[in-house]
């Protein structure tokens, strides 16, 4: 496939439920709990920036084919991240940025109900609040199963 903007998305989507547990072996502290079929047409794909020149930050996923091309990207937030926004102790008029990353967590991400989507590939950069600008890596393959009409598919 030549191109994201060329893909024509189908009109259902699928809700991936996903599981965070920090201290899993790495690579797998993602696990995939549930997949809901919705109808539901996704947002178009997301284009990663031009400026490939310098490294790049943040966090997004893309469902690809057996094959390893992108049917889909969708650059978002960290999920796993917990952050808060509080007055500031001294100065009450202005707000501190608190993260944190949590042992657990449950969290839903929609991609098309592509027939050939067979592999959800997460990228992030690390977690640390410290390193939230370092370069984004492929963190977390997650392998799906093959979807029918109307099934739905519950994790281990």
């Amino acid at each position: 496939m030549s191109s994201l903007d060329e893909i024509q998305l189908p009109e259902d989507a699928l809700r991936l439920v996903l599981l965070y547990r920090r201290n899993a072996p790495p690579g797998e502290e993602i696990t995939l709990r549930e997949v809901i079929r919705v109808k539901k047409t996704v947002m178009p794909s997301d284009r990663l920036p031009l400026e490939l020149d310098r490294p790049l930050s943040g966090f997004w996923y893309e469902l690809r084919n057996a094959a390893g091309d992108v049917l889909y990207r969708r650059i978002i937030g960290n999920p796993i991240k917990n952050s808060i926004d509080l007055p500031a102790e001294k100065e009450p008029d202005h707000l501190v940025h608190y993260e944190s990353i949590p042992d657990e967590k449950t969290f839903s991400i929609l991609v098309p109900a592509f027939a050939e989507g067979t592999q959800l590939i997460l990228f992030s950069s690390p977690l640390e609040p410290s390193a939230r600008t370092s370069s984004v890596e492929p963190k977390w393959r997650i392998s799906l199963p093959p979807q029918k009409k109307e099934e739905v598919h519950h994790g281990k």
